[in-house]
């Protein structure tokens, strides 16, 4: 765990590369769907960034006005674990 703790600055010099960038969509509106710690991205994104149009989902399922945005909006499953069953559910 210390050696966690030592590290934890090294990774704010990761830089991924994004391949095939010139086939993405764009997205204006962001769902991130997450429990506990896998959310806290997500808030601490919608601290730095208020304009951004993000909601944070803790719940099972997606929101329901989701059909409203559903053609505009990036859907982020977001779990450390991998096996959150919120996300599951989800997904």
């Amino acid at each position: 765990m210390r050696e966690v703790i030592l590290n934890f600055p090294r990774q704010f010099g990761f830089e991924p590369k994004i391949i095939n960038s010139a086939r993405l969509k764009k997205a204006d509106k962001f769902i991130v769907v997450g429990m506990g710690g896998s959310a806290l991205a997500a808030d601490l994104l919608k601290i730095a960034k208020p304009n951004l149009d993000l909601i944070v989902h803790r719940n099972y399922g997606l929101p329901a006005l989701l059909h409203v945005v559903v053609n505009k909006a990036l859907v982020i499953l977001s779990s450390y674990s991998g096996n959150t069953e919120e996300v599951i559910d989800a997904f």
